[in-house]
């Protein structure tokens, strides 16, 4: 997690990233969801006054241009070759991990959660 506090008075802005707990994958890439809470402490995920995740804070504009940032990023994606572990595995994992590969359908909503994808190329 990467973090940013303030001191508010008698609570604090705190903001985070924070990674997949899927990890990094060299062919899914990886995803991050970004939160912001107002608390009585400073510690990243403490009970809160508030607690959001960044969708709260776009607009409907800005949600349409994540779902194109995303799709952007998936169309750079390649599956790993045939020789991969994942293949060796149960079909429903498989159908798991292909899902990964896909693009996002349907634009984000303020009340859901976005994850985004990012990869190193």
């Amino acid at each position: 997690m990467l973090g940013f506090l303030k001191a508010l008075k008698e609570h604090y802005l705190v903001c985070w990233f924070q990674c997949s707990q899927e990890g990094f994958d060299a062919y899914a890439g990886s995803k991050f969801v970004f939160e912001v809470q107002i608390s009585e402490t400073n510690d990243i995920g403490s009970p809160s006054v508030f607690w959001e995740r960044i969708p709260f804070f776009l607009t409907l504009d800005d949600l349409a241009k994540v779902t194109v940032i995303e799709n952007k990023v998936k169309d750079k994606l390649r599956l790993p070759p045939n020789t991969h572990d994942i293949f060796g595995m149960d079909e429903n994992i498989q159908r798991w991990y292909k899902k990964k590969f896909e693009k996002v359908d349907n634009t984000y909503t303020n009340s859901g959660s976005v994850t985004q994808t990012v990869s190193l190329d």
